[in-house]
């Protein structure tokens, strides 16, 4: 599982310190989008007897799993992640457990898009970076490792990461992700 984290790091021009911004899109993918569910509300997925004592990162990993959701964290996180949630739903949906670590670990909020994806964010330090437009982006055939490296090559991305002093970096919290299988992109105007 994947999560984003903003580490301190030293400007070199005016010694002032400023966060690198390590992100990674689509984070918690874990069986591929041809596996994941699409188009399906978190309020009509049932959840039942679910108990989960855990970081927020890994329970969202584990709810990705277990439910086939597509759930993608972005935004900027300052110091350890070390808090423990404790999330109970005997009788509800994929939605109450979302609101549930929203109320409990307050720095994180989430809605769901119109393809069924899940975007969880951060609510004090949203990162920009990913509503700039990308006029077209393809990619065939690539592999986890290889996605970040190649967005940070679009035009428009690389402006956005000059600009605010930022890099782009894959990190991963909890535990190592399976390799995923090779996929395909295809952007035109839209959002990253």
């Amino acid at each position: 599982m994947s999560s984003e984290v903003a580490v301190p790091v030293k400007g070199r021009e005016t010694g002032v310190n400023k966060f690198r911004v390590v992100a990674i899109l689509a984070i918690l993918m874990l069986y591929g989008s041809t596996n994941a569910q699409s188009n399906v509300s978190a309020s009509t997925v049932p959840v039942r007897n679910l108990t989960m004592n855990d970081r927020t990162m890994n329970i969202l990993a584990a709810l990705a799993e277990k439910y086939r959701a597509v759930i993608g964290v972005y935004g900027t996180l300052l110091g350890s992640d070390k808090g423990v949630i404790s999330i109970s739903v005997e009788h509800g949906t994929l939605a109450d457990v979302l609101n549930a670590i929203a109320a409990q670990d307050r720095r994180f909020e989430w809605h769901q898009a119109d393809d069924g994806s899940i975007h969880v964010s951060t609510r004090e330090a949203p990162l920009p970076v990913i509503d700039v437009l990308i006029p077209s982006f393809d990619a065939e055939r690539l592999g986890r490792t290889e996605a970040v490296p190649q967005l940070t090559q679009v035009p428009e991305i690389t402006s956005w990461l000059n600009l605010h002093h930022c890099s782009m970096d894959e990190m991963m919290a909890g535990h190592p992700p399976r390799n995923w299988e090779q996929f395909s992109v295809h952007i035109k105007d839209k959002p990253l």
